[in-house]
């Protein structure tokens, strides 16, 4: 079942606001429109999962290109199917190679995605009266997203000169979801509702339509891909047998080797899908920067003065190569003097400003993923693992780890934190005062990656219900309920047991004796929820 979903006209967020579902991305794909060629799929990434190429690519490919044109490519452009591909050394190819392997796997299950070229390119290049609006296509358990761009000088250049020169007629740049069934852990936010994906796929379209005008960069970049697109195809068709045919993986390393823009394509794909954001510079000149983060969500719990800014960048970092050139000089003297240790109010004594414009800093940097906020490292704090974290792969945590703290153990490390201690508890083991610096490094990289949280303790005081309504109680309890009144003494609350707890679960009292406490008649200690 195929359903375009097309709106005449974009006003806002009008046409898709009722869908509030999650959706997370699949991958993305770049296909054009030229007065020769016509419809091309020029790179989708990831790869797609086929052991050889479609009867549907081959037949159209010998339908589209004469003989004359095939001679061209086999002189002009030659497909590497030994050996390294242009541009990457074998170490970068093979780690190259593995990544496209582990995505094949994730993106198998979406048959849509895997539609041949020739099949899935007039599906997702409208016609020209449909351009220059939000386009919406859904077949199955996967949904196109994109904003198809028509260049109409173009497309008037191609009908006065239809047979020697082959021009950019309109391009679209696709985002293809599939419904999130999975939901996040709190903080990793890596999907979004369709409108969110529409504003990243109408972003990116206008940066890409921009390089065009300015400098033919999209006719230039899909020269490229069009011929190494038609000598992956003639070494498809090569009948000797001692020859090894490439597959659909040779043919998106070997695009991502010479194309400028499959590698940034590359690059979309891997923040959307791990950060939830983007932050990309195309073509070196237009800086492209959204999220998928909603900006209407506001956090739980207001920020204190108390409490501080954890940067997320696990390496230390200058902001040019974080924030674009045009961002506000007093946030990128917050991100240079910005340290755990360092309070919001001795933040705002260095840095000399309000309060309110301090958090409004960091709020715009939390959103952004670029920090979060955390109480300031004492050594009264407590921390423990965190339970609800699904790390992708402890191994490779630990080989990071063991890169930036060679003097610690990784497994020692979350040993120690699988029982609540204090900093100050945790840093008596180390005699060195360089390593006892280096232990504060080692818990800053846990709160970076979400291995521990930060325990406390909360104390509650509730006055007891009216004496009329202890009267009922009583009463009540006399009739044979099960319910059970009690009052204790003022020096009975040393029995009580106060416990440290999870901020976000606040595990608060609990009591030795299975029944309530209370001082005296006038006020007594429970649970809160």
């Amino acid at each position: 079942a195929i359903e375009v979903n097309l709106s005449p006209k974009m006003n806002g967020n009008a046409i898709f606001e009722k869908d509030i579902s999650l959706y997370k991305t699949v991958g993305l794909i770049l296909a054009v429109n030229t007065s020769l060629a016509g419809d091309q799929l020029l790179f989708r990434y990831p790869s797609v999962i086929r052991q050889q190429v479609s009867a549907e690519t081959l037949r159209a490919f010998a339908h589209n290109r004469s003989n004359e044109t095939v001679k061209n490519v086999k002189e002009n452009a030659s497909f590497s199917t030994t050996g390294s591909p242009l541009g990457l050394n074998k170490g970068s190819v093979a780690a190259s190679e593995g990544r496209l392997g582990n995505l094949a796997i994730d993106i198998q299950q979406y048959e849509a995605y895997n539609l041949p070229s020739p099949t899935l390119a007039p599906q997702i290049v409208p016609k020209p009266s449909l351009c220059n609006m939000p386009f919406q296509l859904t077949i199955e358990n996967t949904i196109f997203v994109g904003y198809p761009t028509l260049f109409r000088e173009n497309e008037k250049l191609a009908s006065d000169d239809p047979k020697h020169q082959d021009v950019l007629r309109l391009f679209n740049f696709v985002v293809v979801l599939a419904r999130d069934g999975n939901p996040n852990l709190e903080g990793k936010t890596t999907s979004g509702t369709l409108s969110q994906f529409h504003k990243i796929a109408h972003q990116i379209s206008i940066a890409l339509e921009h390089e065009q005008r300015r400098c033919g960069y999209l006719t230039e970049q899909a020269s490229q891909m069009l011929n190494i697109r038609e000598s992956w195809l003639i070494a498809q068709r090569d009948e000797r047998a001692d020859v090894s045919k490439p597959d659909h993986q040779a043919l998106t390393s070997q695009l991502l080797s010479v194309a400028h823009l499959s590698r940034e394509m590359r690059e979309m794909y891997h923040m959307l899908k791990e950060e939830g954001n983007l932050n990309i510079r195309l073509n070196g000149w237009v800086t492209v920067t959204c999220s998928l983060e909603d900006p209407e969500d506001h956090p739980k719990w207001a920020m204190r003065p108390y409490q501080t800014l954890l940067m997320l960048n696990t390496k230390q970092q200058r902001w040019s190569t974080v924030l674009p050139p045009d961002s506000s000089p007093l946030l990128r003297k917050l991100m240079e003097v910005a340290k755990p240790t360092k309070s919001f109010r001795e933040l705002q004594m260095e840095l000399d400003i309000p309060f309110s414009y301090l958090y409004r800093l960091a709020a715009h940097l939390v959103y952004w993923k670029r920090a979060k906020i955390v109480n300031t490292l004492t050594k009264n704090n407590v921390y423990l693992l965190n339970h609800e974290l699904e790390p992708p792969s402890y191994r490779v945590l630990g080989d990071e780890f063991s890169k930036s703290f060679p003097n610690f153990r990784f497994e020692e490390i979350l040993e120690r934190f699988s029982h609540p201690k204090t900093l100050g508890e945790h840093s008596d083991f180390l005699l060195i005062a360089s390593l006892q610096r280096d232990f504060v490094e080692v818990v800053i990289w846990l709160l970076q990656k979400d291995l521990i949280v930060q325990l406390h303790t909360f104390v509650f005081l509730l006055l007891n219900p009216p004496k009329q309504k202890r009267e009922k109680e009583k009463a009540i309890t006399m009739n044979g309920s099960h319910q059970e009144v009690l009052n204790y003494s003022i020096p009975q609350i040393n029995n009580i047991q106060l416990a440290s707890s999870n901020s976000e679960r606040r595990h608060l009292m609990s009591v030795n004796s299975e029944k309530e406490f209370s001082f005296g008649e006038d006020v007594s200690i429970q649970e809160i929820s």
